[in-house]
Protein backbone atom coordinates (compact mmCIF):
# COMPACT_ATOMS: atom_id res chain seq x y z
CA UNK A 1 0.00 0.00 0.00
CA UNK A 2 3.03 2.38 -0.98
CA UNK A 3 1.68 5.55 -2.82
CA UNK A 4 4.27 6.94 -5.31
CA UNK A 5 2.97 9.91 -6.84
CA UNK A 6 2.59 9.81 -10.41
CA UNK A 7 1.75 12.40 -12.99
CA UNK A 8 -1.78 11.91 -14.09
CA UNK A 9 -2.41 8.98 -11.88
CA UNK A 10 -6.38 8.77 -10.91
CA UNK A 11 -5.47 6.74 -8.29
CA UNK A 12 -3.19 6.89 -5.16
CA UNK A 13 -3.94 2.43 -5.26
CA UNK A 14 -5.42 -0.02 -7.25
CA UNK A 15 -7.04 -2.83 -5.45
CA UNK A 16 -8.51 -6.07 -6.12
CA UNK A 17 -11.38 -6.48 -4.23
CA UNK A 18 -13.30 -10.29 -3.96
CA UNK A 19 -17.65 -10.32 -2.79
CA UNK A 20 -19.95 -12.82 -3.12
CA UNK A 21 -18.09 -15.06 -6.25
CA UNK A 22 -17.14 -11.22 -8.10
CA UNK A 23 -13.37 -9.95 -8.35
CA UNK A 24 -13.26 -6.52 -8.77
CA UNK A 25 -10.38 -4.26 -9.68
CA UNK A 26 -11.17 -0.94 -7.83
CA UNK A 27 -9.45 2.22 -7.89
CA UNK A 28 -8.93 3.74 -4.42
CA UNK A 29 -8.12 7.52 -2.95
CA UNK A 30 -8.09 5.92 0.41
CA UNK A 31 -4.72 6.73 2.49
CA UNK A 32 -3.11 3.85 4.19
CA UNK A 33 -0.29 4.90 6.62
CA UNK A 34 1.47 2.29 8.75
CA UNK A 35 3.68 1.76 11.57
CA UNK A 36 5.24 -0.88 13.36
CA UNK A 37 2.71 -1.76 15.50
CA UNK A 38 -0.02 -1.15 12.99
CA UNK A 39 1.73 -1.36 9.45
CA UNK A 40 -1.30 -0.99 7.99
CA UNK A 41 -4.06 1.15 8.95
CA UNK A 42 -6.49 3.79 7.49
CA UNK A 43 -7.21 6.95 9.40
CA UNK A 44 -10.80 8.64 9.75
CA UNK A 45 -11.49 11.85 11.30
CA UNK A 46 -14.91 12.12 13.36
CA UNK A 47 -16.62 15.20 14.94
CA UNK A 48 -17.65 14.10 18.45
CA UNK A 49 -20.22 16.77 18.36
CA UNK A 50 -21.84 14.81 15.80
CA UNK A 51 -23.68 11.68 16.01
CA UNK A 52 -21.85 8.58 14.69
CA UNK A 53 -24.24 6.88 12.48
CA UNK A 54 -24.55 3.39 11.04
CA UNK A 55 -23.85 5.40 7.70
CA UNK A 56 -20.62 6.54 9.18
CA UNK A 57 -19.85 3.06 10.52
CA UNK A 58 -20.06 1.62 6.79
CA UNK A 59 -18.44 4.25 4.96
CA UNK A 60 -14.88 3.43 7.25
CA UNK A 61 -15.63 -0.46 6.90
CA UNK A 62 -16.17 -0.18 3.35
CA UNK A 63 -13.22 1.96 2.79
CA UNK A 64 -10.93 -0.72 4.57
CA UNK A 65 -12.52 -3.55 2.92
CA UNK A 66 -12.30 -3.04 -0.70
CA UNK A 67 -8.18 -1.64 0.10
CA UNK A 68 -8.18 -4.81 1.74
CA UNK A 69 -7.00 -2.57 5.11
CA UNK A 70 -7.35 -5.04 8.59
CA UNK A 71 -7.72 -1.79 10.72
CA UNK A 72 -8.88 2.18 11.23
CA UNK A 73 -7.46 5.19 13.31
CA UNK A 74 -10.84 6.81 14.29
CA UNK A 75 -9.54 10.21 15.45
CA UNK A 76 -11.99 12.60 17.51
CA UNK A 77 -12.09 16.28 17.29
CA UNK A 78 -14.31 18.78 18.70
CA UNK A 79 -14.04 21.95 16.96
CA UNK A 80 -11.01 20.91 14.73
CA UNK A 81 -8.95 20.03 17.88
CA UNK A 82 -7.89 16.00 18.49
CA UNK A 83 -9.61 14.98 21.96
CA UNK A 84 -8.38 11.46 21.12
CA UNK A 85 -8.53 8.33 18.61
CA UNK A 86 -9.22 4.49 18.59
CA UNK A 87 -7.33 1.87 16.41
CA UNK A 88 -10.39 -0.70 15.60
CA UNK A 89 -10.30 -3.85 13.40
CA UNK A 90 -11.96 -3.44 10.21
CA UNK A 91 -14.33 -6.25 11.59
CA UNK A 92 -14.93 -4.64 14.45
CA UNK A 93 -16.23 -1.67 12.99
CA UNK A 94 -20.02 -2.88 12.02
CA UNK A 95 -20.08 -3.19 16.21
CA UNK A 96 -18.49 0.71 16.94
CA UNK A 97 -19.60 2.70 18.67
CA UNK A 98 -21.33 0.96 21.37
CA UNK A 99 -24.52 3.60 20.94
CA UNK A 100 -26.32 0.56 19.46
CA UNK A 101 -25.89 -1.70 22.03
CA UNK A 102 -24.60 -5.52 20.84
CA UNK A 103 -26.72 -5.06 17.56
CA UNK A 104 -24.07 -3.87 14.41
CA UNK A 105 -24.81 -0.86 13.48
CA UNK A 106 -25.45 -2.30 10.01
CA UNK A 107 -25.79 -6.21 8.66
CA UNK A 108 -21.90 -6.90 6.80
CA UNK A 109 -23.65 -10.19 4.81
CA UNK A 110 -26.84 -7.87 4.11
CA UNK A 111 -24.12 -5.27 2.84
CA UNK A 112 -21.96 -8.26 0.69
CA UNK A 113 -25.41 -9.33 -0.69
CA UNK A 114 -26.59 -6.59 -1.74
CA UNK A 115 -23.40 -5.66 -3.30
CA UNK A 116 -23.65 -9.06 -4.91
CA UNK A 117 -26.95 -8.56 -6.25
CA UNK A 118 -26.15 -4.76 -7.34
CA UNK A 119 -23.44 -6.25 -9.53
CA UNK A 120 -25.31 -8.87 -11.45
CA UNK A 121 -28.28 -6.35 -11.89
CA UNK A 122 -25.40 -3.95 -13.66
CA UNK A 123 -23.81 -7.29 -15.64
CA UNK A 124 -27.40 -8.51 -17.24
CA UNK A 125 -28.02 -4.26 -18.02
CA UNK A 126 -25.52 -2.89 -18.64
CA UNK A 127 -24.61 -4.26 -22.34
CA UNK A 128 -23.22 -2.00 -24.59
CA UNK A 129 -19.46 -2.23 -24.66
CA UNK A 130 -17.80 1.04 -24.18
CA UNK A 131 -21.29 3.02 -23.03
CA UNK A 132 -21.46 4.92 -20.01
CA UNK A 133 -24.18 4.19 -17.56
CA UNK A 134 -26.26 5.77 -14.91
CA UNK A 135 -27.60 4.57 -11.51
CA UNK A 136 -29.80 6.34 -9.55
CA UNK A 137 -31.72 5.42 -6.27
CA UNK A 138 -34.05 8.38 -5.09
CA UNK A 139 -33.95 8.77 -1.60
CA UNK A 140 -36.13 6.74 0.34
CA UNK A 141 -37.15 4.68 -2.83
CA UNK A 142 -36.77 1.00 -2.69
CA UNK A 143 -35.78 0.54 -6.61
CA UNK A 144 -33.34 1.67 -8.97
CA UNK A 145 -32.92 3.05 -11.94
CA UNK A 146 -30.19 2.36 -14.84
CA UNK A 147 -30.18 4.93 -17.43
CA UNK A 148 -27.39 5.05 -20.33
CA UNK A 149 -25.81 7.83 -21.07
CA UNK A 150 -25.23 8.70 -24.96
CA UNK A 151 -23.32 11.48 -26.25
CA UNK A 152 -24.36 14.30 -27.67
Amino acid sequence: HEFVPTPGMPFRQVVRWQVRGWQLLLGSDTLVFGNAEHPSVTLQLCDLEREITPTTCLDFWLDNVMAGVPEVAVCGHQRGIVSGYKVLRTEDVPYWPCQYGFAPAFDVDEVTDSAARLLTFLQANCTRDGSTYQLLKEEGADSIHLFEVRSL
